[in-house]
């Protein structure tokens, strides 16, 4: 429980010194590491959904024309 505490006190510092001018390059990297994978995540997702409506057209397309 007080290891709980004293992660999200630092989370906070960190969100604070991220805020700021980040003379922290660490901060930065992480950052953008999280933006990233955050990023390839949406990408994935969207080639995903992407296809799903493609079938699904195709199908009601084949519906309709039968």
């Amino acid at each position: 429980m007080h290891e709980q505490q004293n992660n999200r006190d630092r989370d906070q510092k960190m969100m604070f010194s991220m805020q700021g001018v980040p003379t922290n390059k660490i901060n930065m990297h992480q950052l953008s590491k999280w933006i990233r994978i955050f990023g390839y995540c949406a990408f994935g997702w969207m080639i995903v959904f992407s296809l799903i409506m493609i079938v699904g057209l195709i199908m009601i397309v084949g519906l309709i024309l039968q």
